[in-house]
């Protein structure tokens, strides 16, 4: 097994089990910067509303203001998402349970904002169903994947319906095809060998084109002189409540 990154160890923050967004978010932060972001920050920046599932668009618009080099690959096409999100949720070829549900939980005017953001600020958008060789492409070059798929289907055990959730990618062994996952829970699971076709399999549980995988690398010239610095006084401004959530302009 070839480890890339080392990750700080962070369970969710609550027996929910609908935090795992943001302990993959706290985890890429501090993994790729050493600045330390907490729960209730995470929460902040990533959206987070009680009771629901977390959509990625305000993390990767952070990730994108704040330096980072951000790739998501999704079937799912974001503006027409925005645009005609059940149109496009049914061209993704999600049942109308899925669909109804997604309705349900979704806020899409600040779902719209926040994909309005990731596009200005740069995040790359690739509109294909994710596969295998993402997660080895991006490893070996330096970016870490952020995944989301079916916690139920990736352990393997009969649960009633599908269960979104988010795990990070930090090693892999090519020729036996084993991944390492960093998975916050419940229960937490670290250094946890997974097979590549049985991550496929977790992120395709609801449909083909379910599932995705978040690329995210610092650019080495940020990683230099006082960047570490500039981010957690940036954090730290976050978390006092300024500068949250900004506005695109236009």
């Amino acid at each position: 097994m070839e480890i890339i990154f080392t990750v700080p160890r962070r369970i969710q923050n609550s027996d929910d089990a609908l935090h795992c967004v943001q302990a993959a978010f706290s985890m890429t932060v501090e993994s790729l910067t050493n600045a330390r972001v907490d729960n209730d920050l995470a929460e902040k920046l990533t959206g987070f509303t009680a009771g629901v599932e977390t959509w990625p668009y305000r993390m990767l618009a952070w990730f994108a203001e704040n330096g980072f080099e951000v790739e998501h690959i999704d079937a799912l096409d974001p503006v027409a998402f925005i645009e005609s999100p059940r149109t496009e949720l049914e061209r993704c070829n999600l049942d109308s349970e899925t669909i109804d549900y997604y309705f349900q939980i979704t806020d899409f005017e600040a779902e719209g904002v926040a994909i309005r953001r990731c596009i200005k600020a740069g995040v790359k958008f690739s509109i294909r169903i994710p596969e295998k060789l993402d997660l080895t492409r991006g490893l070996k070059s330096g970016w870490l994947p952020v995944v989301a798929l079916d916690a139920a289907a990736l352990t393997q055990e009969v649960r009633d319906g599908f269960q979104g959730h988010t795990v990070l990618i930090t090693g892999f062994d090519a020729e036996n095809d084993r991944f390492l996952v960093q998975d916050s829970g419940p229960p937490a699971r670290w250094d946890w060998e997974v097979t590549g076709d049985q991550i496929v399999k977790s992120m395709r549980s609801i449909a083909e084109t379910s599932g995705t995988i978040t690329l995210v690398r610092r650019p080495a010239a940020r990683l230099k002189g006082g960047a570490t610095v500039e981010l957690s006084e940036q954090l730290a401004s976050e978390a006092s409540g300024q500068g949250l959530d900004p506005q695109p302009s236009g």
